[in-house]
Formats: structure tokens, C-alpha cells, sequence
């Protein structure tokens, strides 16, 4: 019995292990922007998305605390794309409720040099929206944008 588990043991860490083929860090530290990204792609099934965690704080008293100061996952990942060359990823957020509308868009585009290349370099986009109630169709708009490397491995 001991045996059995033993080997089950191994062969389920060493499928864990594979199964998280290509891991990204990233870090952005520019105002108003702080923001860091921890996520990986399964290569061998299609380079499908298996994680994602990030964490973003946003300088701006105009923003609802809700959205200032935010830890994000798989759920709030609008879009994300990945081959050997490029990391793409899209997070939106927006207040909920009677709260007045507010909104946060994140894009984050980066590539590399080549498929051995451990670093990705590129830029970041943040729109942020917002009105004066919930039920107001006049939206202020503020885009920010700067750079972001991610560093895979």
C-alpha cells in the first residue's frame, strides 16, 4: 500500500511540474500604476491558461476604493494570449451596485526577441472610466501608458 501511494505521490508531482511549462512574472512601478502579474500556460495543451494572480493599486482618489487597491484572478481575466513570441493580457473591472459607475482596463502587450529569450518587454494601457451616478450616460475617461517586462520562467 505504502508502495502504491508512494508511486502515485511521484507521478502526480511530476505531471504537476510539466503541466506549468511557461510561467510569467511581471512588474509595472510607474504612476499611477503599481501592478504585479504571476501567470502560466499549459504549452502542452495549447498553451491554455492555468493561473493567474496580479495585484494592482491604482493612484487616483478620483477611483472608488474598490478599484484603487485590488488582487485579481483567473475570473477577472478578460483575455490572455500566449505563443513563443508574444504575452498578452486583458483584465477589466467596474464598480458594482448603486455605487457610481467606474471602470478600469487594463492591457498589457509584450513580446521577445525569440523563443529562448527569457524576457518580454512591451507596454501597458490603462483606461479608467466614470460617471457621476450609475444611470449617468456623461463618462470621464483617463488613459494611462508605459512600459512592462515580464520575465518568464
Amino acid at each position: 500500500m505504502r508502495l502504491r501511494f508512494l508511486c502515485l505521490s511521484i507521478l502526480l508531482a511530476s505531471t504537476q511540474s510539466h503541466a506549468a511549462d511557461a510561467r510569467f512574472s511581471c512588474a509595472v512601478d510607474t504612476p499611477p500604476l503599481k501592478l504585479s502579474v504571476d501567470t502560466a500556460f499549459n504549452v502542452d495543451q495549447g498553451r491554455k491558461l492555468i493561473h493567474f494572480r496580479a495585484a494592482w493599486i491604482v493612484d487616483d482618489p478620483s477611483l472608488p476604493e474598490s478599484l484603487r487597491n485590488m488582487r485579481l484572478d483567473s475570473e477577472t481575466l478578460t483575455h490572455s494570449w500566449f505563443d513563443e513570441r508574444r504575452l498578452m493580457l486583458h483584465v477589466y473591472q467596474e464598480t458594482s451596485g448603486e455605487k457610481p459607475f467606474a471602470s478600469l482596463d487594463l492591457v498589457v502587450m509584450t513580446e521577445t526577441t525569440g523563443p529562448e529569450a527569457k524576457i518580454y518587454r512591451g507596454t501597458y494601457s490603462l483606461t479608467q472610466q466614470s460617471a457621476a451616478s450609475r444611470r449617468s450616460e456623461t463618462r470621464g475617461k483617463v488613459e494611462h501608458q508605459g512600459k512592462i517586462t515580464c520575465t518568464k520562467g
